[in-house]
């Protein structure tokens, strides 16, 4: 049985659209937290997507009101995906961040909210 000739056209747009936007997010700054959701103590990792950038010198990443932490880049020969891994989050810390330096000291920064549960209002 052979899929009809409209279901293809439509998977094959849809296959272009991911691509495209795959193409397009790689060269910005993003993050992602994994996961969206952790128990109050859990561990939570964070990713940073830095496109490789002459000017890059600092990648600034952390968790508000927990902790913070940063890493040298080599400018275009530096790693793209930076992942980083939190033990034991503490109640209040709800936004990830990562925090790109460049060579003049102007900063591109990017944010991600996650949810902690178990934590009282």
């Amino acid at each position: 049985m052979r899929a009809p000739l409209g279901l293809i056209r439509i998977e094959l747009l849809l296959l272009l659209a991911a691509v495209c936007l795959i193409a397009l997010a790689g060269d910005q700054l993003a993050i992602r937290v994994t996961p969206q959701f952790v128990f109050a103590g859990n561990t939570i990792r964070i990713r940073c997507h830095v496109p490789r950038d002459a000017r890059n010198r600092r990648l600034v990443y952390g968790l508000s009101d927990y902790l913070e932490s940063e890493r040298q880049l080599d400018g275009d020969r530096a790693r793209v995906t930076w992942d980083f891994d939190y033990p034991h989050v503490p109640c209040g810390a709800e936004t990830a961040y990562c925090v790109v330096v460049k060579h003049d000291g102007s900063q591109q920064a990017v944010t991600a909210r996650f949810g902690i549960v178990g934590c009282e209002p």
